[in-house]
């Protein structure tokens, strides 16, 4: 049980699935505040509000703004950068994780996922960063 006292850390969850978008509410909402957004455009929109997310786990690819191209956005900025970044792909190829990883995404899963094995290496990666 979470001490209602302290407060959550904070995912910001950018996927434009709404079965996906479900999955992550059941895995997430009892432990982290989980902040949602569509695509790219809309997840850059919810990084101006503060407190800024620990962890970011998004699609790659959504309309108007496909993951590669919100995580080549956030690269530019000194403090956004810093944030954790989980890739969620329906493509498990070589070629796509390494380019990922070339960017400097934090970790890859490819979708279908497992729900806890997703919640693990958030919480993982949220704690290092701590």
């Amino acid at each position: 049980m979470i001490n209602k006292f302290v407060m959550k850390k904070k995912i910001l969850f950018v996927e434009d699935n709404p079965f996906i978008k479900v999955l992550a509410e059941e895995t997430f909402n009892e432990e982290y505040d989980v902040v949602y957004a569509s695509n790219g455009k809309e997840a850059m929109r919810v990084l101006q509000d503060l407190p800024l997310p620990d962890l970011i786990i998004s699609d790659l690819s959504m309309p108007e703004m496909t993951g590669m191209e919100f995580y080549k956005e956030i690269s530019h900025s000194l403090v956004l950068r810093e944030i954790p970044f989980v890739v969620l792909s329906a493509n498990d190829s070589s070629d796509e994780k390494i380019a990922c990883l070339e960017l400097g995404i934090t970790d890859f899963l490819a979708k279908p996922f497992n729900p806890r094995e997703l919640f693990l290496r958030t919480k993982n990666l949220i704690s290092k960063a701590a």
